[in-house]
């Protein structure tokens, strides 16, 4: 691939100093801001610095003045429910007319409504679906994304679900990162058995994921009438058993172990965590747990947020995501996210900025991702914006103007090539 060298950016953060310090309690400096910015790049950042100090060897490589811009890093969605079939609008309306979970679920909503139309869809059918909200990602400056499975809660419609994953990856640029979430919620065929449903996960569902190398990660919802803590141990020893990494869903609606279990387990991630206790945001420090907050699930239900501040203040670094799902966070903007940090959890600038990229990459086991410096992959994502800190403040509209992964760029203004 031919160097390209980018001219005329305003702002280009780096987040050099986040990466220094881990991500944790990151300021403005931890952006590591360079004003009047070029980048030169292939599939790799080549050099990155002050215009004036371009060096002379890329001064014949393709230039693109990019006009005052602002440039980040590719965002990172460390946290998405995308591969599902079926519409849960009408509890939203539901849910406006306060009407209860109970309501709902005897009206045949809930997760298992989700699970039946994803169940009846075919292959094809969800990968079309799919595809089309990762392209809505993309469009928004999104180069990563996690994807789980859990809305088929069979071994076949688990594998199938992890096979449009697999599918997506391949067929377009962008980096997916696939996670197994068998462990969603006891299917309605196991309600009076759920120890069987349990042996089905451990000895088919997660051997076969693995053999078929069809995750990285491995995730559980702990929560009561979900999983234990003692079922979601006794789950993710498999799990590690056969190489695959750990994430749970922890704290989301009370305070239920899951994460302690992170802590004990060494999870690269809890997520949720909007009831995490003082002892478990302690033990997820120690353990060197990422905390993955997903404020827009709390926007959309009208309920309690994560107390970010006081876990960023007491030094857990913070990665944010859309949580986009059918049923509790029907969104993909990940800067409506960054917005409602801000004004509801009264997170910096800086913080969500870090959150969305640097801590986001590191929620994924991802070491070349989120920061800009030499030989890190050229993902970046380019606003048209005067400012950074115009992100989250101008929530209304997309401000991305254009997108590059691996160095190949991958849409400019309302153009797209996806392959």
């Amino acid at each position: 691939m031919n160097l390209t060298v980018l001219k005329g950016i305003k702002e280009c953060l780096t987040l050099s100093g986040a990466r220094a310090n881990r991500g944790v309690k990151p300021t403005k400096e931890d952006l590591g801001i360079i004003e009047n910015a070029a980048v030169v790049f292939d599939e790799k950042i080549r050099w990155v610095g002050q215009e004036r100090e371009l060096p002379k060897e890329f001064s014949n490589e393709m230039q693109i003045d990019l006009k005052g811009a602002v440039v980040l890093p590719g965002l990172i969605d460390c946290h998405t429910h995308i591969v599902f079939a079926g519409d849960r609008s009408h509890e939203y309306a539901m849910r406006a007319e306060r009407k209860s979970y109970r309501d709902i679920a005897d009206a045949g909503g809930g997760i298992l409504s989700t699970v039946k139309a994803t169940r009846e869809a075919t292959f094809d059918e969800l990968f079309s679906l799919s595809r089309t909200r990762v392209l809505e990602s993309m469009s928004r400056g999104i180069t990563t994304l996690e994807i789980k499975s859990g809305y088929g809660l069979t071994v076949d419609d688990e594998i199938k679900i992890l096979k449009v994953i697999k599918k997506l990856k391949e067929e377009l640029p962008l980096t997916i990162i696939p996670t197994f979430l068998g462990a969603h919620a006891i299917p309605p065929e196991f309600k009076n058995n759920r120890e069987k449903y349990i042996q089905i996960l451990c000895e088919n569902l997660i051997p076969q994921v693995a053999k078929e190398k069809l995750a990285t990660f491995c995730d559980i919802f702990i929560e009561k009438n979900y999983f234990t803590p003692d079922e979601g141990k006794q789950i993710l020893e498999i799990a590690v058993r056969h190489g695959l990494k750990i994430k749970i869903h922890a704290e989301q609606l009370s305070n239920f172990g899951g994460a302690s279990l992170a802590a004990k387990m060494g999870a690269i991630s809890a997520d949720h965590l909007e009831h995490l206790s003082d002892t478990d945001l302690a033990s997820l420090k120690k353990s060197g747990v990422i905390g993955v907050l997903l404020p827009g699930a709390a926007f959309f239900l009208g309920t309690a947020y994560p107390p970010a501040r006081k876990f960023i203040d007491h030094g857990l670094p913070i990665a944010l995501s859309t949580d986009w799902n059918p049923g509790t966070c029907m969104t993909g903007n990940l800067m409506l996210i960054s917005t409602i940090a801000c004004s509801q959890m009264k997170m910096t600038v800086p913080e969500v900025i870090t959150a969305i990229t640097f801590n986001a990459a590191q929620a994924l086991s991802l070491t070349n991702h989120g920061f800009l410096e030499q030989g890190t992959r050229a993902d970046l994502a380019i606003f048209g914006s005067p400012s950074y800190e115009c992100l989250p403040y101008h929530f209304s509209v997309n401000q991305i103007s254009s997108v590059f992964i691996a160095g190949k760029m991958i849409r400019r203004e309302n153009t797209w090539e996806t392959s």
